[in-house]
């Protein structure tokens, strides 16, 4: 191929040393060979250096960056800093890849010039063969549009409640830099801002309904079992800023208001157990100050969706019994 552009995958590595293991050996069975490997070690545990020491000759590019501590955000915008690529993927160590993706996507996506390179995945649970397929992206509806499977951020109906995060995204590295994208770094959830971000200032957006990605349903979020699990409220309050800055809260205010509810509902049961009273009294705010702000309308057909009138009249303990795991 004439065009081999390089492809600059910037790894954040999270706690688990199996899971590394298999996102490096498929990152390096790659059919696409012109890749950077840029790895971001936060000095989880002494078996994850370990790990990426021993894969380090068996690539012709690969960076090992210590940053101890460095959360997602700070090891992306780290890692940016250094990439040579002419796209970049964002991952984490917890997740692995179909072996052509990369060939896929120089094939396919690369001669549509889009800002944003998008493909489905799958959850993966270890010793499982039945691995659930989730979808980004309401495809049907969306191949009505462009059969080139070229969009802007308008054609995507839910973007606020199916697609907040990087992983299934490759980026024009271009595109980043000309608009000053950046992850916040004191944030668990810096993906959902950075999504919306990116999507609402691209000029062009490609989607493959493939599933090119495999991602471990356990490491749901960084900040799991610790108080960091507070940080999406933090998050919901930043995200909502950001699209009132730009005119988007009207666009999205239902899609924002189901985001709220299934994100805090998700993260729920990986609160630590002394602060869930607290979580939950938070949760509860966020959701009636939303709701109550609704018009009656509105609020009467939300009520007959039995999970959001649920979370609406529920007390503490109904809620938690119905959602610990």
């Amino acid at each position: 191929m004439l065009n081999e552009p390089l492809i600059s995958v910037i790894i954040y590595i999270q706690k688990s040393p199996r899971g590394l293991k298999k996102c490096l050996e498929t990152l390096l069975l790659q059919m696409y060979k012109n890749i950077e490997i840029i790895c971001i070690d936060a000095g989880v545990s002494n078996e994850n250096t370990a790990i990426l020491y021993s894969f380090k000759p068996k690539f012709d590019r690969f960076k090992i960056l210590e940053f101890v501590g460095a959360s997602s955000g700070k090891a992306w915008n780290e890692g940016l800093k250094t990439a040579q690529g002419e796209y970049v993927h964002f991952i984490n160590s917890d997740c692995w890849f179909l072996l052509d993706m990369y060939k896929v996507f120089v094939n396919e996506a690369i001669n549509k010039n889009a800002d944003i390179n998008n493909f489905n995945s799958a959850l993966y649970k270890e010793d499982i063969i039945d691995i659930p397929f989730y979808e980004h992206f309401d495809d049907e509806d969306l191949m009505k549009i462009s059969e080139d499977m070229i969009y802007s951020y308008k054609d995507i109906k839910h973007l606020l409640t199916k697609n907040l995060r990087v992983l299934n995204k490759i980026y024009k590295k271009e595109f980043l830099e000309q608009n000053n994208f950046s992850f916040l770094e004191n944030n668990s959830y810096c993906e959902y801002l950075y999504n919306i971000q990116t999507f609402a200032k691209s000029s062009s957006i490609y989607i493959n309904p493939e599933a090119y990605m495999r991602n471990r349903e356990q490491n749901i979020t960084e900040g799991a079992y610790t108080k960091k699990v507070f940080d999406i409220f933090d998050m919901i309050t930043t995200m909502q800023e950001y699209l009132i800055s730009e005119n988007l809260l009207r666009e999205y205010v239902f899609d924002f208001y189901n985001f709220i509810c299934n994100s805090l509902n998700e993260y729920y049961p990986y609160c630590p157990n002394d602060l869930k009273r607290e979580y939950f009294d938070k949760l509860k705010m966020y959701i009636l100050s939303r709701f109550n702000s609704m018009p009656q309308e509105v609020q009467n057909n939300y009520r007959k969706i039995e999970e959001v009138n649920f979370l609406i009249t529920s007390n503490f303990e109904e809620y938690d019994s119905k959602n610990s795991k």
